[in-house]
């Protein structure tokens, strides 16, 4: 029986490929066969998850499958989702030592769409190994099968008009890149939640506006940007603004344009029109007609008429700012669980550009905020840390080992017959 994917979901198949992880690390040795007991109880729970894409026709749809998803040791090797790789699925586990890691296919969900099945392993988990854990299992939801598996169908439309469009003239800041090897850097930083969520404060405003007035400044720092806008994407989960029981993909980007202007200005200053320009385009207008713009690009990808085209202009950003928010050990977990850790692998840097990933995220008072890019950040991170250093906070980098990308190629996929 083949699922049709949703558009959204769809979209991350004609893209350089898209590897979400959560590394979930123990306080004790990992037990493989708990592990494996786990995912398989946790697919019964989320039978939209126990999927292959196939190819009908040139285009990808799910087909249903019965097999154990893979769950093996380390092994630093990459793996072609939705292949026999993966059994066919688009996620599979690794562990070693006192944590092991779920590798996943962005076309599958957002990290929204994927922390919950994940709660679900950590519950089987500790039950498996004999814990007596609270239950904050949740299984996939029920109701409209459009809205939970194809929202941008739904909420697309191409003739509303949007909030907020990108209409500025400034030339757009290019950091350079000297990298015949095609090195992934990767970095991390850590500072203290209590210290940033304090800074905020003082300067009347949320997370986002200010992590982006600081890292946006320090590039322009860091790479002598005097003239030119330096352009963050920052990406928004758009469930509670639609009321959306979604659990696949259901985020959408928004621009964040630091002209030289708006970097000269006081902080406070610089952050209310960075969360003026959040919240203009926070809006449901704004992403239906974005969504409108997506379903068109897939429809013109696969050659599906499309009466009502949509098009969307936005600039190419400097870097992309991921930030899903607290993400907590679940309360009655403390003594199985020591973190939980999100990273995206880039996959082919080649075709990332001069473009930086940026994925913050906080687990009680560790704020950690991970960089990658095929431009060396180590001086933007420098930057960085001075720029903390002078409102008062104490934050360090260091070098991390590029991560091992996972892998996506559609012509790998299972032709349906």
């Amino acid at each position: 029986m083949l699922r049709e994917i949703g558009y959204k979901d769809r979209f991350y198949y004609y893209k350089t490929v898209r590897n979400m992880r959560i590394e979930i690390i123990l306080q004790n040795p990992v037990n493989p066969d708990a592990l494996k007991n786990a995912v398989k109880k946790s697919l019964a729970d989320y039978p939209h998850f126990s999927v292959r894409p196939v190819l009908k026709e040139g285009k990808p749809y799910y087909e249903e499958i019965t097999k154990d998803a893979v769950v093996i040791p380390e092994d630093n090797k990459s793996r072609y989702f939705g292949t026999d790789e993966t059994n066919g699925y688009l996620f599979y586990l690794k562990y070693q030592e006192n944590r092991f890691l779920i590798s996943t296919f962005h076309g599958l969900a957002d990290y929204a769409g994927l922390m919950p099945f994940v709660h679900n392993i950590l519950y089987y988990y500790t039950v498996e190994c004999g814990g007596h854990t609270p239950d904050i299992r949740t299984k996939t939801n029920q109701g409209d099968k459009l809205e939970l598996f194809d929202p941008y169908a739904k909420y697309a439309d191409a003739e509303v008009a949007p909030t907020w469009e990108y209409t500025q003239k400034e030339k757009i800041a290019c950091l350079s890149v000297e990298n015949e090897k095609k090195q992934n850097f990767h970095y991390g930083m850590h500072l203290s939640t209590k210290q940033f969520i304090d800074l905020t404060h003082k300067w009347k405003t949320s997370f986002v506006p200010a992590l982006i007035s600081l890292i946006s400044g320090a590039m322009a720092e860091a790479y002598q940007i005097s003239e030119e806008t330096v352009i963050a994407y920052t990406t928004v989960n758009m469930r509670t603004l639609f009321e959306c029981k979604n659990q696949t993909n259901f985020s959408e980007t928004i621009v964040m344009p630091v002209t030289k202007e708006l970097r000269t200005k006081e902080r406070t200053i610089q952050c209310k029109e960075l969360r003026a320009f959040l919240d203009a385009q926070r809006t449901k207008q704004n992403f239906s007609k974005t969504m409108a713009a997506v379903v068109s690009a897939v429809k013109k990808i696969e050659q599906i008429p499309d009466e009502n085209p949509c098009c969307v202009s936005l600039p190419i950003p400097n870097y992309l700012l991921t930030y899903p928010g607290r993400v907590e050990i679940p309360e009655g977990y403390e003594t199985w669980i020591k973190d939980i850790r999100l990273e995206g692998a880039l996959g082919d840097i080649s075709n990332m550009g001069n473009q930086v990933s940026v994925v913050v995220k906080t687990t009680g008072d560790d704020m950690c905020i991970s960089f990658q890019s095929a431009v060396n950040t180590e001086i933007l991170l420098e930057k960085l840390v001075n720029q903390l250093k002078i409102f008062g906070i104490s934050a360090r980098f260091e070098s991390l080992d590029a991560i091992i990308s996972d892998l996506y190629q559609i012509d790998k996929l299972k032709k349906w017959k």
